[in-house]
């Protein structure tokens, strides 16, 4: 039987934790281990976590905050299955979600990573969303850089994925978008496929960092890092994070530079871009009050900005 690990970062999670642990615990492929770090939270959580008391919980709590990517990989280098996956501590799995994966994964030894398909949930319960992403590995890959067609934290891979690739890479430490700069290398190298059912839940919360105001604009930019990444090294097959003394790194941060540059030329640009992502997320209201605020401080660059979004 293959073993299959889990990693799980925690932290402030304390409303949610007891549900994602169980949701693992209760699967019904049982060969399992679950590893746990509490990343130095100020709740309750770590108290939650150790509370459990299944052998097949390996705990690896940080005695101060490291954030989530270096949680993550810290967890990756004490796996010890065949096969790796990601469980965020306010979300949860289907019962089946392991098992499921794994068949496919043996049966189809030319697939190295199995995603699901998966649905967005309120703190209420309220379904928000299901998706509807692509199965076959064209298809998910056909859009990179500009979507990515799965859910990152759905994904099981095979232990020889992390093994060649490694981790995530530290240069997206606490800006975001970590996973998506690796999932894309790794779809280079490997197959990868979506599986119809919805076996992964994630939640929305309001009050979470990535849906309020941003304090800087990384946010914002990160995606477009990424993007660059990606055409470096479509045309050159490698990019500046893979060798950071060469002339690619410089290229990044000239186009990093140049990305914060918009920012302190622009002091109302943040806003503008956040008052889009609320209209995204059916935040009308909100948004359009962003929008009006912006119209008022600078009608001219305002209606510059706007109208070449619209375009």
């Amino acid at each position: 039987m293959k073993l299959i690990s889990i990693v799980m970062p925690a932290y402030n999670a304390e409303p949610y934790i007891s549900k994602a642990i169980e949701s693992i615990l209760n699967q019904t492929h049982t060969y399992l281990e679950l590893l746990i770090s509490d990343d130095g939270s100020t709740d309750n959580t770590r108290k939650i976590i150790d509370a459990f008391e299944d052998k097949r919980i390996r705990r690896f709590h940080n005695s101060c905050n490291m954030g989530n990517l270096k949680t993550i990989n810290k967890l990756f280098a004490m796996t010890q299955g065949d096969y790796i996956a990601i469980q965020d501590a306010d979300d949860w799995s289907d019962e089946s979600k392991l098992e499921l994966q794994l068949k496919v994964l043996e049966k189809n030894l030319d697939i190295a990573l199995c995603g699901t398909q998966s649905i967005k949930i309120d703190n209420n319960g309220r379904i928000l969303k299901k998706s509807d992403f692509p199965q076959q590995h064209s298809s998910i890959v056909k859009s990179i850089p500009e979507d990515y067609l799965f859910t990152s934290a759905s994904v099981m891979m095979r232990k020889i994925v992390y093994d060649q690739v490694g981790g995530l890479n530290e240069y997206f430490d606490r800006r975001g978008g970590a996973d998506w700069y690796w999932l894309s290398i790794l779809l280079e190298h490997f197959k990868m496929i979506n599986l119809s059912q919805h076996l992964y839940f994630y939640r929305y919360n309001s009050e979470s960092i990535t849906n309020k105001r941003p304090v800087k604009h990384d946010s914002y930019t990160v995606g477009r890092v990424i993007a660059f990444l990606f055409h470096q090294r479509k045309k050159l097959g490698s990019d500046g994070l893979m060798d950071r003394t060469g002339s690619l790194f410089k290229e990044l941060l000239k186009y990093e530079d140049k990305l914060n540059l918009a920012y302190v030329k622009d002091p109302l640009l943040l806003d503008r871009e956040y008052s889009v992502r609320l209209i995204f997320q059916g935040k009308y209201l909100y948004g359009f009050i962003y929008v009006i605020k912006n119209f008022m401080l600078s009608p001219l660059s305002a209606l510059k900005w706007y109208y070449s979004k619209l375009r």
